[in-house]
């Protein structure tokens, strides 16, 4: 937990309560899910699952509601069943006493016995991607949110990029904004336009909002990491078969080139030799039909003529 703040900072008795919460993730891996409970008078009144991804952060808003006049007891508790590893497990629980004015009179609250002080917060960096890796000639789009944690409005807020890049080869939407009220994020867009012929390398660069407030100028940034990587161009070779040494020709081979060239003829007649010898076979096996004529007189017949010789 990096930080807590109310909004209003002094509210009165009646006035819509807004409690935020920073969470950041400062290791290299991400956190995996857990909690945020947040408790008003030991009450709990909110529960959240979130995650945070390697060096990241993120704000939370909590509506507390329309509180009366009084003090109220706040406490956040983050990770409440310990499901991620951290190298600090003690800032996880903070509990805050708000104190809300009468009618027209403010209030504050403090941290422990420490009053948090009229200014403070920051502006908050999240869903940020801080490396970017680009190829000359390519286009990519980077996002993120700016989310006002400080007890004061921006007004006037310019969003820019510091380092050593030409300034044609990115884009910034929105570049300006007349007022960013406290406890609200704006999205931003980075488009990055490299040129073809750009040099490569990497490229160190700061992210900055700066805008005027009530206790003067005000800056906040984070980092930026733009690698121009150098384009792989793939060479392709084209190998040539090297060509076929003419074949010897003898009696045998001269007859497979033959049987290549006519198997077609061959095939039928070797089929028409087949089935000329099936029939042969199937003449063979035939039975012989043998005519007698009974014993005694054989009677003959003429037939060139239509009567009987005796």
């Amino acid at each position: 937990m990096e930080r807590v703040a109310f909004f209003p900072v002094s509210p009165s008795s009646g006035d819509q309560v807004t409690f935020n919460v920073t969470i950041s993730n400062s290791g290299d891996f991400p956190s995996g899910s857990f909690d945020v409970l947040i408790y008003l008078n030991g009450a709990l009144i909110a529960n959240r699952t979130m995650s945070l991804g390697a060096n990241l952060r993120e704000g939370l808003n909590f509506n507390l509601g329309q509180l009366s006049g009084g003090e109220y007891s706040v406490r956040v508790l983050i990770d409440s069943n310990n499901s991620v590893a951290e190298a600090d497990e003690a800032n996880n629980d903070r509990s805050i006493t708000l104190s809300v004015g009468g009618v027209g009179g403010g209030g504050g609250h403090s941290a422990s016995t420490t009053t948090l002080p009229i200014e403070g917060g920051s502006i908050t960096f999240t869903r940020f991607q801080r490396g970017v890796e680009i190829k000359p000639g390519e286009e990519k789009q980077v996002y993120g949110k700016a989310l006002n944690t400080l007890t004061y409005d921006l007004t006037n807020a310019t969003f820019s990029l510091q380092g050593d890049v030409d300034s044609s080869w990115y884009s910034i939407t929105p570049a300006q904004l007349d007022l960013l009220k406290a406890g609200r994020n704006v999205n931003f867009e980075i488009t990055f336009k490299i040129p073809a012929d750009a040099e490569t390398g990497e490229f160190p660069m700061v992210f900055e909002i700066k805008g005027g407030s009530m206790f003067g100028k005000k800056a906040f940034t984070d980092r930026l990491d733009l690698t121009v990587a150098e384009e792989i161009v793939e060479t392709t070779t084209t190998t040539v078969p090297p060509a076929p040494e003419p074949e010897k020709k003898t009696l045998i081979s001269g007859l497979v080139t033959f049987a290549r060239a006519n198997i077609d003829r061959i095939l039928i007649g070797l089929s028409a030799i087949i089935l000329l010898l099936i029939l042969r076979e199937l003449y063979r096996m035939l039975p012989k039909v043998k005519f007698e004529f009974p014993k005694g007189k054989r009677k003959a017949y003429d037939y060139t003529k239509s009567n009987k010789k005796k």
